[in-house]
């Protein structure tokens, strides 16, 4: 009787020591991993890689003296204080940004369970505690850990939201988490805590990594060349650099905050498995020699390259796709969590913003669609139109760049009512009113099939209260050509599902957004569905 023994497939990663003749020879740019973060040679890359940043990055110097209204002041090295919450308009050194003492580093982190770990925060009873110093015992080993590495850089300040923003003063958060731009903008150093979840999981503890075997080398060609190099067990995954993994792997990478703070940050030293570095143009890590691509999008490069405004409005909704579906403690943080990009953005194209939409493009900005079944939305985000109405994953249609697009319905009026001081905050209320031809559902004019895949969600889709007034309004018509000869010609519409806000029948009213539609003519679909629909106006909120 025959076997067939199983194959097995083993990977094994090639390294060597700095200073090994092996590793230019061979040419192998892998470093062994140091389980010890804080080790000399781990600080001195840190520093390498700031200075080179420094140095030789234009756009990632920091582009103004504003400071963050508080900081935490732990002194210098040679004068070493219990750290302490400062005003920095009191502080001289402060008042200097040209100083050193006056570069500070900013946190980034994840709270976690709020409930079973509290989190240390300034809250308006202990503000003046604050002031007076904080002892160490008390501060949870994430802060403690940011504290060292900001000491050992040499930086004075280190911002921290829990205890920077006093946390119970409605009217102080909203003012500082409108400033969130300039406080990571102009960060020297954004320090993110990528290993662990909750503010007291610390991320400076030496970890023992793999096992690995050292084999000696003699070059046949150049006897003289003699040295070693390591192998050690791969990961199973080789399709991302390792350092993406890194940061895939995280908790810190699925909240919602830390996607802002990231996008926005200048420099940032990564602690997680690995150790890594990035700014606005390179990144770096601990295991290799070699400049990589850094990891996601930086909204200052992204809006120098980009030469219209037709890319920004792409680039935000890019982001908007990677930044719905986070997670986040307080949901009617939403929309404040990602109120800096939108400061930058508003900066570079100079629109109105409303609850998440762009004036200058707010047809492409209805046309979300939603990934995945919606979740219950017991709080009030944003009205029914804007995508921070959904808990969920949204995503827009990609377009062709040979596509033409004809817009088939006229914006009559947009407002949202804000909350607080932030322009690009939370939104108590908000309406859209739209003139366009529309069409009503009825028994007797049934649509199409194709329109109600693409209409809802699949669990919203027999859910549906057909008791209530439901229609469609057409926003868009767009076509394609085949000038490369490589696709067919095409005639795509999209438009809004709408029910009634009200039940009352023949008493006109409030519409909310339940879904969107598109009708592609290549797939069979009927792009005159709307040709002799009636021009009418629709409020949605």
């Amino acid at each position: 009787m025959e076997h067939e023994w199983p194959s097995w497939q083993f990977g094994f990663d090639i390294s060597t020591e700095e200073g090994d003749p092996t590793a230019d020879y061979l040419r192998i740019h892998r470093r062994p991993i140091d389980p010890d973060p804080l080790s000399a040679k781990n600080m001195q890359s840190m520093q390498d890689w700031i200075a080179a940043c420094v140095e030789q990055h234009d756009l990632c110097r920091v582009n103004g003296n504003q400071v963050p209204t508080r900081l935490l002041d732990f002194g210098t090295n040679s004068t070493e204080l219990e750290p302490r919450l400062v005003i920095t308009a009191d502080e001289p050194a402060i008042s200097i940004p040209s100083t050193n003492q006056a570069k500070y580093a900013a946190l980034s982190y994840c709270w976690g369970n709020t409930s079973n770990f509290p989190p240390l925060v300034t809250n308006k009873r202990d503000i003046t505690d604050r002031m007076s110093g904080i002892a160490l015992s008390c501060i949870p080993q994430t802060i403690l850990d940011a504290i060292t590495v900001t000491r050992l850089l040499e930086i004075r300040y280190l911002w921290v939201d829990a205890l920077c923003i006093v946390q119970d003063d409605e009217k102080d958060w909203q003012k500082e988490s409108a400033m969130m731009t300039s406080v990571y903008g102009n960060a020297f150093v954004t320090i993110v805590a990528a290993r662990g979840s909750d503010s007291h999981a610390g991320f400076l503890e030496p970890q023992c990594h793999d096992r690995f075997t050292t084999l000696p080398f003699r070059s046949s060609n150049h006897l003289q060349t003699t040295g070693s190099y390591r192998l050690t067990p791969s990961s199973d995954d080789a399709s991302y650099c390792e350092y993406w993994r890194d940061i895939l792997a995280s908790e810190w990478d699925t909240r919602a905050w830390t996607h802002q703070e990231y996008a926005m940050s200048k420099r940032i030293l990564f602690f997680g498995k690995r150790l890594h570095f990035e700014c606005h143009q390179i990144a770096r890590a601990e295991f290799t020699q070699a400049t990589m691509i850094r990891y996601g999008p930086s909204v200052y490069k992204s809006l120098a390259d980009f030469s219209s405004k037709n890319d920004i409005y792409s680039f935000w909704y890019d982001t908007i796709s990677l930044f719905s579906g986070r997670r986040l403690t307080i949901q009617e943080d939403l929309l404040p969590a990602i109120s800096g990009i939108a400061h930058l953005v508003a900066a570079a194209i100079g629109d109105r913003y409303f609850a998440g939409l762009w004036s200058g493009d707010i047809l492409t900005g209805l046309l979300w669609r939603e990934i995945g079944d919606p979740g219950e939305r017991v709080r009030y985000l944003a009205p029914s139109w804007s995508w921070a109405a959904c808990d969920q994953y949204v995503q827009w249609r990609y377009r062709r760049p040979d596509e033409e697009a004809i817009e088939e319905c006229d914006i009559v009026d947009v407002q949202t009512s804000i909350i607080g001081e932030d322009a690009m905050g939370r939104v108590s209320s908000g309406y859209l009113t739209l003139s366009g031809r529309v069409k009503r559902y009825t028994d007797q004019s049934p649509w199409p099939d194709e329109f109600w895949s693409r209409a809802f969600p699949r669990s919203t889709r027999g859910s549906i209260c057909w008791e209530t007034r439901i229609c469609a309004i057409l926003l868009r018509r767009s076509s394609t050509d085949d000038m490369d000869h490589k696709s067919t010609p095409d005639t795509i519409i999209e438009g809004l599902v709408l029910s009634s806000a009200q039940r009352e029948p023949n008493i006109p009213n409030d519409y909310i957004r339940i879904g969107s539609f598109r009708i592609q003519k290549s797939k069979g679909g009927d792009v005159n569905f709307f040709e002799d629909c009636p021009v009418q106006r629709i409020n949605i909120i």
